[in-house]
């Protein structure tokens, strides 16, 4: 972190697919068929991460994108925060969160109620997984909802900021995404 900063990093993000991937019941089944202990894994993963960014200059923003996949439009995993979110977003030591919405199998907002004051969550409301353009009506409705479930928790004195975009430019381009290029470009 110390060296990203001195070559005049300020802000950094790291993909994870880990702790999504944990959101699925069918991932999670896998993991303990392995004798793992699939229930507090995401524990032990965000205190690998914590221990990763400490001693990060104040100067650095430190983001993370949870991923559940998407190469050539398709993906590895499904499931709302709801497993990982309570720890997720109260321990994990970041100043926001990437988050993927795009679709039903991203789940529900409700997850939004423990991220805490001071934090930012990006909502990927966007598909970049078709090339079909959402309705604006529905992305303002979203939005709504999301903002909603984030005023749920108790004796908030600032609320998360809350952000709106595709999901990961990364994945959209011409080999990992079902997008043509005049969608990536809309």
């Amino acid at each position: 972190m110390q060296r990203l900063a001195a070559l005049g990093c300020t802000y950094l993000q790291f993909d994870d697919t880990s702790l999504a991937y944990l959101n699925d019941p069918a991932q999670r089944a896998e993991i303990r068929g392995r004798g793992e202990d699939a229930e507090h894994l995401h524990l032990r993963y965000i205190a690998q991460i914590n221990a990763a960014i400490a001693g990060r200059p104040a100067a650095m923003a430190v983001t993370t994108h949870l991923c559940r996949g998407n190469f050539r439009s398709s993906w590895v995993a499904s499931g709302g925060y709801d497993f990982v979110a309570e720890a997720l977003f109260s321990e994990l030591a970041v100043d926001g969160f990437f988050l993927e919405y795009d679709d039903a199998r991203s789940g529900g907002f409700a997850p939004l109620r423990f991220v805490p004051a001071g934090k930012t969550v990006v909502l990927g409301l966007v598909s970049s997984k078709t090339g079909a353009l959402e309705d604006p009506g529905d992305l303002r409705r979203r939005i709504d909802e999301a903002a909603a479930a984030t005023s749920a928790a108790p004796a908030r004195s600032t609320r998360p900021g809350l952000r709106g975009v595709s999901q990961p430019a990364e994945a959209a381009h011409a080999i990992a995404s079902a997008m043509t290029p005049i969608g990536t470009l809309m």
